[in-house]
């Protein structure tokens, strides 16, 4: 199965080439320039770099208007340079319905920010995995569904894990959108947690509910994302390094003024619950001024704070503050 995984970005590649005759295809890119100057409450060194935080290639390619296929290759700051992080092929199987297959980000959380920094959903959430899809788009909403086998059990056959989710709209200003994923343990941060017995092993599924609530009003929008487990992470998962029970959690709260066509202004609260042994900070506070230079390029201000975890509940107490500059441009 490992061997399926590693290697399915290929096969789903080769597959591509087959379809290549009567076709489109569309190239597209981003590139992020960022100036980050951090400075923790403890005294230590601060922080200050200009980094090229994030680099994007992706590659879309329509097939007699049946199937579609993409891949898209991502570079970020501190990461393995240009991982491959999508190569799926998606069907239309009937009106408004889709199928996709091969590897992606698991459709589970929205994660929407004008933010420079990671939302704290997308930091603990998200997930790279070789799925099935299916989304179907009703006159109740879009509906989703996803399966994939997953990464976290302890025992030597893996656990067939699913997810699902429907997004609502509520007359013209308001949506709903609530996921439901089996195991939030496959997410790509809690994989790399390790007490010493073992990285990202559970001894049974830890599901996760997500709910998401966006409203639109005239220049205003509010955005509002909260994740919860079903249940509780337990003494000795993720190797050893869970002692006690935590149910974790994290919420992200949202709000945008557009000041013209081309610049506004938002500020965020993002919390989270039970998370110290991810390494995430339990609160982030930031203010965002956006303005858009071209119609492809713009720049981010941002002015944040976020605080950890005390000591006595496994973090280490520090607060830091932080300013960051960020040049955007998409092709």
């Amino acid at each position: 199965m490992k061997l399926l995984k590693k290697y399915s970005p290929v096969l789903i590649s080769s597959i591509m080439m087959l379809f290549s005759t009567h076709s489109s295809a569309e190239l597209s890119g981003l590139a992020k320039i960022r100036f980050i100057d951090e400075t923790p409450s403890n005294g230590t060194t601060k922080l200050r770099d200009l980094q090229t935080a994030k680099i994007e290639f992706g590659y879309t390619q329509t097939h007699n208007n049946l199937f579609e296929s993409a891949l898209l290759f991502v570079y970020e700051e501190n990461l393995t340079p240009f991982t491959l992080e999508q190569a799926e092929i998606r069907v239309d199987i009937a009106p408004l319905t889709q199928l996709q297959f091969g590897m992606s980000a698991l459709p589970f959380g929205q994660f929407d920010t004008f933010m420079i920094a990671k939302p704290l959903t997308l930091e603990l959430m998200e997930s790279f995995e070789t799925m099935v899809g299916i989304n179907q788009i009703t006159s109740k909403g879009e509906l989703r569904a996803f399966t994939y086998i997953g990464d976290s059990q302890s025992s030597a056959v893996n656990q067939i894990e699913y997810g699902f989710g429907w997004k609502v709209p509520i007359g013209q200003m308001v949506s709903v959108d609530v996921g439901f994923n089996s195991n939030i343990a496959d997410s790509n941060l809690i994989q790399e947690v390790d007490g010493g017995g073992g990285a990202g092993t559970v001894n049974r599924q830890i599901g996760a509910v997500d709910v998401v609530f966006e409203v639109q009003w005239k220049e205003y929008s509010l955005y509002l994302e909260s994740m919860q487990t079903t249940r509780a992470f337990t003494s000795g998962d993720l190797g050893g390094a869970i002692t006690q029970s935590k149910r974790l959690g994290v919420t992200h709260l949202e709000i945008a003024r557009k000041l013209s066509d081309n610049h506004n202004v938002s500020v965020s609260l993002q919390q989270t619950k039970d998370a110290a042994f991810t390494g995430i900070p339990q609160t982030r506070y930031s203010l965002n001024y956006q303005r858009q230079l071209h119609e492809r390029i713009y720049y981010t201000v941002e002015l944040s704070q976020a605080e950890d975890y005390s000591i006595a509940d496994g973090g280490s107490g520090i607060r830091s503050s932080g300013v960051a500059i960020e040049l955007t441009t998409e092709f």
